[in-house]
């Protein structure tokens, strides 16, 4: 039978400001969580094949859910992602939350409200050559 997806997923909520400028320093460019509010770690135990995509859609539905409530997001990969001496951003995350070793971080996501509104992008310069319709 198949595992349920709740059972794989368990998200560490970081609010002390102590803990977030430590998170910013985990990887190059994770800067923008010392400065948040809130900023949440997804977590997942490696027990499927898709446990990256199950946490790349809760990650999708966390950013529209706080774009739909006027609260400012930014997402950054941790997996795969490290120091610049090779430190995994994983390991140091690890570290620092004390989450099982057996479960892994696949990004972070930081939360807080937007000091500069950005404007929507101007649809005349997205590369529509990149879009395919029916077939590439």
């Amino acid at each position: 039978s198949l595992p349920i997806v709740t059972e794989l997923i368990g998200n560490v909520v970081v609010r002390n400001k102590e803990t977030l400028s430590k998170l910013s320093e985990m990887k190059k460019n994770a800067y923008f969580t010392k400065d948040s509010n809130v900023t949440i770690v997804l977590l997942a135990r490696e027990l499927s094949d898709y446990w990256q995509q199950d946490l790349g859609a809760v990650s999708e539905n966390m950013l529209l859910e706080a774009t739909r409530l006027g609260i400012g997001s930014c997402w950054a990969q941790v997996r795969l992602r490290g120091l610049s001496d090779g430190t995994p951003s994983d390991e140091i995350l690890r570290e620092l939350l004390q989450y099982p070793h057996n479960m892994s971080a696949l990004s972070i996501i930081a939360f807080g409200y937007p000091a500069i509104e950005r404007k929507m992008q101007d649809e005349d310069k997205l590369k529509w050559e990149n879009v395919h319709v029916n077939k590439f």
